[in-house]
């Protein structure tokens, strides 16, 4: 989201091996903008607010950032490969096809084969 923004630069970059915290929120891919209906895990404040005003049940999610471990972390591949050359503070969209998200592995709150999303913001990166 600020790629062209001149400070950008000055933040650390994202490489293996790296920890880093993220704020996300993960969607089902329907085609169009992310909506709130397609929401199938965040941990995103702002997000989950709005979430709990549709009446949906959040009571398990948490709001404390993600911590990724590049490399070592359980994290779908999509969102360990779109975060390398990242840097603290970038906003980044990815869109993912079901295999490149999960594999061959059934995921039972997303739909076998469906395409996913995940926005996140890079809080921080502690470098290893």
């Amino acid at each position: 989201a600020d790629y062209y923004n001149e400070e950008r630069q000055e933040r650390k970059v994202v490489e293996r091996g790296d920890e880093v915290s993220l704020t996300f929120t993960a969607y089902i891919f329907t085609g169009g903008m992310p909506r709130a209906a397609n929401v199938y895990y965040t941990n995103d404040s702002t997000q989950l607010a709005q979430l709990q005003e549709l009446r949906l049940n959040t009571e398990y999610w948490s709001s404390e950032p993600l911590v990724v471990n590049l490399g070592t972390s359980n994290i779908i591949n999509g969102v360990t490969e779109s975060l390398v050359g990242c840097r603290e503070g970038d906003s980044v969209e990815v869109y993912m096809t079901y295999e490149e998200a999960y594999e061959d592995r059934v995921v039972g709150i997303v739909p076998h084969r469906s395409a996913v999303v995940w926005c996140y913001t890079i809080d921080s990166v502690v470098k290893h």
